[in-house]
């Protein structure tokens, strides 16, 4: 064996340090730029590209999601990464539940999680910048709500009918304002589709939401 290959920073040693051990700035950005962009970009999916087809306000939309979307991902990967505390864990994804009805629901609580949370965001801000009649009013609402719901996730998903119920709240508030600021039903400019994007959003929300699901137990 070469010095090279016995020394203390080896490539096969670095491979095999376990992941705690890296260093938290390290382990933050592994968090925001793997997790945090995946769960924004795979989970919320759906949500981001309704925004895409937002035809009257779309300005003031798109400049909401220009910032939510990112904002999400760093909070997300910040509170993972355990950087921050909200006072309770971050509910870790695991591949190895996903087989599992346990599992399958936590990736569904997720979906729609990140969904609301993006589409929140991204058209509360609008709304604000509609109502003040500037487009960069977007910016710090769509920040701040975007930052203020993904600290609230690991509380809403901790067992208990108080906060299932809050989380349906955060549904109906989301989901809401995106469907009446979107006009999904005007199809002759936007996006036939998006009709059927919100019916999933509420299935999934209703799955979510159910009284068998493994997180709504008290």
């Amino acid at each position: 064996m070469s010095m090279r290959d016995s020394g203390p920073g080896s490539h096969d040693e670095r491979q095999l340090r376990p992941r705690e051990t890296q260093p938290t700035v390290a382990r933050w950005i592994d968090d925001v730029c793997y997790y945090g962009f995946t769960q924004v970009v795979v989970l919320g999916l759906l949500a981001l590209w309704t925004v895409l087809q937002t035809p009257y306000v779309d300005l003031a939309v798109k400049t909401g999601v220009v910032v939510a979307a990112p904002v999400t991902m760093i909070a997300i990967g910040t509170l993972r990464s355990g950087l921050v505390s909200v006072g309770r864990p971050w509910p870790r994804l695991d591949g190895s539940r996903l087989g599992t009805g346990e599992g399958y629901q936590a990736y569904v609580t997720r979906a729609v999680y990140v969904s609301a949370t993006l589409l929140g965001a991204t058209y509360g801000g609008a709304l604000v910048a509609l109502v003040v009649d500037s487009v960069l009013a977007a910016i710090p609402v769509a920040a701040v709500t975007a930052v203020a719901l993904v600290a609230l996730f690991p509380h809403l998903t901790a067992p208990g009918n108080r906060r299932r119920g809050a989380r349906g709240g955060v549904y109906l508030a989301c989901f809401g304002l995106a469907f009446a600021l979107s006009t999904p039903l005007d199809v002759s400019v936007g996006d036939p589709f998006v009709v059927v994007y919100f019916l999933v959003f509420v299935g999934l929300a209703a799955f979510d939401l159910s009284a068998r699901g493994w997180r709504n137990t008290a």
